[in-house]
Order: structure tokens, then C-alpha cells, then sequence
């Protein structure tokens, strides 16, 4: 299986019922592998994908049955996105969001997108909120959390919204919740 590490991401691949494990670090080295568990079983792929990198994430886009990953840290913050559709992984070009690592991204069914917030990039915090579609990535314009790093996000199906809590502000740790409907 996958060798020690940090700074990974996970996602459940509900499709193809299994889970998709990519890159991280460990010691001097970022990794760029990719990682399948089904059943009790580590495969690795080994077709090419996103470069190494650490502090990403991931989320599983249920209606277009692929993992998306965005951003993460090599020695620099990254924009870049990337989606793994079977075991096939390809870049989305086009405008995003900015570089950043430590955010969190979740996928909410009912809307059809997969939905980013905050992180930290080279020189601040972040507090900005992006949808991910078919039609590629829409920054949200309206009220959200304060800037944040290091939080967690889900969805929540039974009252079919986006919950973000906690995260670190650059300053404090914070303790707040905040939904995304």
C-alpha cells in the first residue's frame, strides 16, 4: 500500500466503490501518487496525473462520476485542478480559483457542484467561496466565514447543506459553524 505520509487527501469514489488516495509528503519528498483501496486492497496507479504536492483537496462530484482536486503546496501555492474520471486523470483549464493550499472542498448533490472554501496562500488567508460545475469554476459573491485556514467542511444530506467549522484565522483558532445552502 501507500507509504507513510502527510498532508494527503481521501475521497470515496461512490461509482466505482472505492477510494482514491493522492500525494502528500514525507521527509524531503513531495509525492504525486495515486492510490486505490477496494475492498482490502492498495492499488497504485500508475498513469500520469497532477505534479507532487501536499495540503490539497479533494471531493467526489457524484453526477459526473469523477474526484476533483484543487490546489495544494510544492515549495509554492497551486490553482491548478484536476479530476480523476475512472483511472484517467486530466487538468480543467481555465479561470478558478487562486492558488492556495489548507482549504476544503465537499460536493453538494442536490446543486450539482463541489464547493471550496478558504485556505491560505503565499502571503494571507482566505475567505472566498468557489462552485465547481460542468460548467467549470464560479466564485459565490455573497456573506460567508471569515478567513480561514486548516477547517473542515462536509455535506450535510439530511439538511441539504455545506457545513464549514473551525479553522485557524492567522491569529486565533476558531470554534464557529457556518452553512452553505
Amino acid at each position: 500500500g501507500p507509504s507513510a505520509r502527510w498532508g494527503h487527501a481521501m475521497v470515496y469514489d461512490t461509482a466505482l466503490n472505492r477510494v482514491v488516495l493522492f500525494g502528500g509528503f514525507v521527509g524531503t519528498n513531495w509525492l504525486d501518487d495515486t492510490w486505490i483501496l477496494s475492498g482490502n486492497t492498495w492499488t497504485q496507479l500508475t498513469v500520469p496525473g497532477a505534479p507532487a504536492r501536499r495540503q490539497h483537496a479533494m471531493a467526489y462530484d457524484s453526477t459526473l462520476g469523477r474526484v476533483v482536486l484543487f490546489g495544494g503546496y510544492n515549495n509554492n501555492a497551486l490553482g491548478d485542478t484536476w479530476v480523476l474520471s475512472g483511472n484517467s486523470w486530466n487538468q480543467i483549464t481555465g479561470p478558478g480559483p487562486a492558488a492556495r493550499y489548507d482549504h476544503a472542498m465537499t460536493y453538494d448533490s442536490p446543486r450539482n457542484r463541489v464547493v471550496l472554501f478558504g485556505g491560505a496562500s503565499a502571503s494571507h488567508w482566505l475567505g472566498d467561496t468557489w462552485v465547481l460545475s460542468d460548467n467549470g469554476w464560479g466564485q459565490f459573491t455573497g456573506p460567508g466565514p471569515s478567513v480561514r485556514h486548516d477547517h473542515a467542511m462536509a455535506y450535510d444530506s439530511a439538511m441539504s447543506r455545506v457545513v464549514v467549522f473551525g479553522g485557524y484565522s492567522g491569529s486565533r483558532y476558531l470554534g464557529d459553524t457556518w452553512v452553505f445552502e
